[in-house]
């Protein structure tokens, strides 16, 4: 774990302040192990404040602007149009005590400025110098500050884009060590832009350094309580302020599937619950009502028409003890039937001659009706109702006196819930409401009550739009093959299929491209059981199968083992724990001994336990089709950390490179951030075929499509913007045309691979007997404070037996609230472990007395001594003990001669690896290793080495670095020119002010 500053800007007190956040660490030089800790730092930092905008501001940055803001590309300009980095100005500028300033670095690249010995042989920093004028060392940061936001002011387009964010952070920067920040120096620049003032401080530096004076407060506390309540209600929130540029397609033309007519339906039911629930049910509860019931209603309006045969072909069966009534569905039309004498909504009169009744014809026993009702449901339905926990639910209603109430709205002609055209009783037509419209209403209400309830809005569904650029993805490339195939039956399956609206849009559009020429079975899993119902019951009113639906977890309990499919969709849970399904899974997870992984479908390796997004991705590649010749295609969402999480030989980057090496993936494409509704993070879609075209062979799309969107008037969850059709079509097309262009690039695939090698560099170290070091030898290492303490207070008494003290001593460990373990404490009181080490100091005593108090550097030197004098004194020591003296009297420098581990007998050094040293590098599969190698590490880390036993191939794809194209600053003659043209304008109107 690592922690590291976020800055943000209190607007209440106008002040920018630091978080803290601790965060999982991923160490190595590489840019993807930076990336790593760059997502879990953001992650964690919004798993507390989900509404701050946050910019990674260093070369590592996973966005363009980020890159672009790091001190080692912000460019200044000089007036004779030549141009330098921040990086290089701040170096250049300092004055040492010895030397400086060194203006020739301005010249420099920004990593050999930063590196110039120059630099660290100077002496103690005095001051800065720049441009003439000096700057002292306080306030701290001040002159460093300066320089970036003054650099920052004249990038125009920069400082436009800049003031979206509200939170920065500096993965590089470690306040242990540093103290000046391009993250904190930006978050002042938003901070002076949203306050009007910064143009007053770039007057000059004395404007500056008055103006900014009031803002070096800066506080190392966590961020206010109410920050986040704050900034949703001010005005001036930075929350509000950072909207998206506008997009590059500007088509108002949004996929609305007629909204307004689902809207309404939506409304009215939702008034339900407050005008019938209110005061029965906590609002919590309110989904556990109007759910069912709307699902309820809706197949009830279906089996209308065919009730009165459904009950005369009951009562046959009845009669001749047929207990099979599978027949029903055959008169239905559906795969499900009820055969109680009761309809919810047809409201006739209770006559003797009428087979069935309405449950609003007889109120007072409308309880006991509803319940005959519920039991007259097929099996399958039952099995819905059970999900729902409907029978839960009924002996509250009927207390309260609410069930007339509640089936009465649900039955008004208000409304339209059926799939046909109706009129109200004004005469007016309310248009039918097809499946799709259906799937719509149920995913608003789920939305509504989880906003309501202060949980995931739309944890169970993807908007409809980014499902219609899926199928077009998915489908568009083979349609005319589809065409062909006249009658041809094919699979599409969704593993985590929350209310099914996936697999609907999906079939909706297969068949519309297909001209309704062939057929599509659609299959699902869901584990929560609320959706699973939802699901079901549209599954059921299309006519296919319940058992088409699964029920239960996907990696633990696969319903659909040994089954393929034509086209597999899915938006996975992401970034959810699979904690709950390791067991099945795979045995020893996080414990000793060797993992065994029982589910062959996951063999390729697994991911870390917080996070089975990739295992969804596994589960569909083992359920392609091998054996025909469309194969199976496959479209999947993820977020980032699919991307680059897990380093070579980690389960993520095994599965990675079992997609990329069996030449899978096709494509991926970045979509526009807070498009979907519980999540403001990137997503992306993999696009997988075992099919692909002859020219995407060993190929790999990237589609950056993040700027493709179109603004929402008002957000939906964390959604606040969506896609329209023109822009689906136009990323269609990218992907349909296979073109490298700004927005489309195309890699081979072992583009993405590399060879991460374990860098090793010597131990060095220094050592010198001396008597502080003896006395370190007095105490046990693992109880080294409570030694000290007790021979403080007992002395030599510790070597006689601490029986008589042992209560006053267990009382001070407990007064003091010391954490021990049983095995450490029984130390403590073990005589012979004190004079096991009091024999250790003896030793070390006599070989002072030996060679004296003289420092080598040379350890090696040092050891064939300590060797020699023990022969000679004629003590005999173990290795461990002997370790221990040697821990005692040694130190690691870096001027110390490096530790020969053994000598080869082809007279090969091998030296002894400081395992604080050991990192790690990533060398791409293009390129050789040690060629690699002496380039980017031996020539700064000359005494460096490839552990060669450790190297592994890993697979990571560093998205937005692909993407990502330097922006010179305007030239000064640009600048000048402009200049010029508002004087000669200012000039004229001046003048003609003047004469008037």
């Amino acid at each position: 774990m690592a922690k590291r500053p976020a800055y943000y800007i209190d607007f209440v007190n106008n002040r920018i302040k630091e978080k803290m956040v601790e965060f999982k660490w991923y160490p190595g030089y590489s840019i993807g192990q930076k990336q790593k800790s760059i997502i879990s730092l953001h992650e964690n930092f919004l798993l507390e404040f989900p509404n701050a905008n946050i910019l990674e501001i260093s070369s590592k940055s996973l966005e363009n602007l980020g890159i672009k803001l790091s001190a080692f590309n912000l460019m200044i300009q000089t007036k004779k149009g030549k141009a330098f980095s921040v990086e290089c100005a701040f170096q250049g500028s300092k004055v040492f005590k010895k030397g400086g300033p060194y203006i020739d670095l301005f010249h420099k690249t920004s990593r050999e400025a930063k590196k110039d010995p120059r630099i660290k042989n100077s002496g103690p920093l005095v001051k800065f110098e720049y441009n003439k004028n000096e700057w002292s060392l306080e306030p701290k940061t001040f002159f460093y500050d300066w320089l970036y936001i003054n650099s920052l002011y004249r990038n125009k387009e920069l400082a436009q884009e800049i003031i979206k964010y509200d939170s920065f952070t500096d993965i590089e920067f470690n306040p242990e060590k540093s103290i000046n920040c391009q993250a904190r120096a930006a978050a002042l620049f938003v901070l002076l832009k949203k306050l009007n003032i910064i143009d007053n401080a770039m007057k000059s530096i004395n404007e500056y350094k008055k103006s900014v004076a009031p803002f070096y407060e800066l506080n190392r506390d966590n961020f206010s309580k109410n920050f986040e309540k704050e900034n949703k209600n001010k005005q001036l929130s930075l929350s509000q302020v950072s909207l998206k540029s506008e997009p590059k397609i500007n088509n108002k033309e949004i996929i609305r599937m007629d909204h307004k007519v689902h809207n309404k339906i939506v409304s009215y039911i939702w008034s339900i619950a407050d005008d019938v629930l209110r005061d029965i049910f906590v609002r919590g509860k309110y989904r556990d009502v109007i759910l069912p019931f709307t699902v309820l209603r809706r197949i009830d309006i279906l089996l209308e028409e065919s009730k009165e045969k459904v009950l005369e072909m009951n009562k046959f069966f009845e009669e001749n003890n047929i207990n099979d009534k599978s027949g029903l569905e055959k008169i239905t039309g559906y795969p499900f039937y009820n055969t109680s004498p009761f309809t919810m909504g047809k409201n006739s009169l209770k006559d003797s001659e009428y087979p069935f009744v309405s449950l609003l014809s007889d109120p007072d026993k409308i309880d006991s009706n509803l319940e005959e009702y519920l039991d007259g449901f097929s099996p399958n339905i039952q099995e819905i109702i059970s999900k729902f926990k409907v029978r839960n639910q009924l002996e509250t209603m009927q207390d309260a006196g609410i069930t007339f109430g509640l089936i009465d709205k649900l039955t008004s002609g208000s409304i339209n819930l059926s799939p046909y055209e109706v009129k109200n009783s004004k005469g007016e037509i309310l248009p039918a409401l097809t499946n799709l419209g259906m799937g719509y209403v149920f995913e608003e209400l789920i939305r509504k009550f989880n906003e309501e309830n202060n949980e995931e809005a739309g944890e169970h569904f993807t908007p409809r739009e980014i499902i219609k650029l899926m199928t077009h993805i998915i489908f568009e490339p083979i349609k005319d093959i589809l065409k062909e195939r006249e009658g041809a039956r094919f699979s599409i399956y969704d593993p985590a299929c929350g209310s099914g609206g996936m697999l609907t849009e999906a079939e909706d559009f297969a068949l519309k491209i297909t001209d309704n020429k062939c057929i599509f079975s659609l299959f699902g899993q869901e584990v929560n059981p609320e959706t699973w119902a939802i699901c079901t019951g549209d599954m059921l009113i299309k006519g296919e199968k319940a058992s088409n639906i699964g029920y239960g977890s996907t990696l633990s309990n696969d319903e659909f083992k040994g089954h393929k499919f034509d086209f597999i969709l899915s938006n996975p849970p992401y970034g959810k724990s699979w904690k709950n399904d390791v067991d099945a899974i795979v045995e020893n997870r996080g414990k000793k001994g060797k993992e065994i992984i029982k589910d062959p479908r996951f063999k390729v390796g697994l991911p870390t336990i917080s996070d089975g997004q990739l295992l969804f991705l596994v589960n569909m590649i083992s359920k392609m089709k091998n054996d025909t010749e469309l194969g199976s295609r496959i479209a999947s969402v993820h977020n980032g950390s699919s991307l680059f999480t897990g380093d070579a030989g980690q389960g993520e980057s095994e599965i990675r490179k079992m997609i990329l090496e069996n030449d899978l993936l096709e494509c991926i494409i970045a979509l526009s951030t807070n498009i979907f509704y519980n999540t403001g993070i990137p997503t992306y879609i993999w696009i997988l075929s075992n099919r692909k075209e002859e020219r995407r062979k060993g190929k790999v799309q990237l589609i950056n499509a993040i700027d493709i969107y179109t603004p929402l008037r008002k957000n939906l969850g964390q959604k606040n913007c969506e896609l329209t059709k023109t822009q689906i079509d136009s990323i269609t097309k990218i992907y349909l045309d296979f073109k490298k262009t700004e927005t489309s690039k195309i890699f081979d695939n072992e583009d993405f691979g590399y060879n991460k090698i374990i860098v090793e560099r010597p131990l060095r170290l220094k050592a010198k007997i001396t008597n502080e070091a003896i006395e370190s030898l007095r105490y046990e290492k693992t109880i080294i404070d409570e030694a000290k303490w007790i021979y403080r207070k007992y002395g030599d008494k510790v070597y006689d037996g601490l029986k008589d003290v042992k209560k006053d001593i267990e009382n001070w460990i407990e007064k003091n609230e010391i954490k021990i373990s049983p095995a450490n404490k029984k130390k403590i009181f073990d005589v012979n472990v004190w004079k096991s080490q009091e024999e250790l100091m003896k030793i070390t005593e006599q070989l002072l007395e030996e060679i004296g108090e003289i420092e080598f550097d040379n350890f090696n030197t040092f050891k064939d001594l300590i060797g020699d004098t023990l022969n000679k004194l004629d003590i005999k020591i173990g290795k461990k003990d002997l370790d221990l003296i040697f821990n005692a009297i040694t130190w690691k420098d870096e001027e110390g001669e490096p530790v020969i581990k053994k000598v080869e007998k082809d007279g090969t050094i091998i030296y002894e690896a400081d395992s604080d040293l050991r990192d790690s590098e990533s060398v791409p599969l293009n390129e050789d290793i040690h060629e690699y190698f002496e380039r980017e590490v031996l020539n700064y880390i000359p005494d460096a080495w490839i552990d060669e036993s450790k190297t592994q191939k890993g697979y990571s794809i560093s998205f937005t670095r692909y993407f990502y194209n330097f922006t010179p600053p305007r030239s000064l003659e640009a600048i000048a020119s402009e200049i010029e043209k508002l004087q000669e304008e200012t000039e004229g109107i001046m003048e003609e002010f003047l004469n008037d």
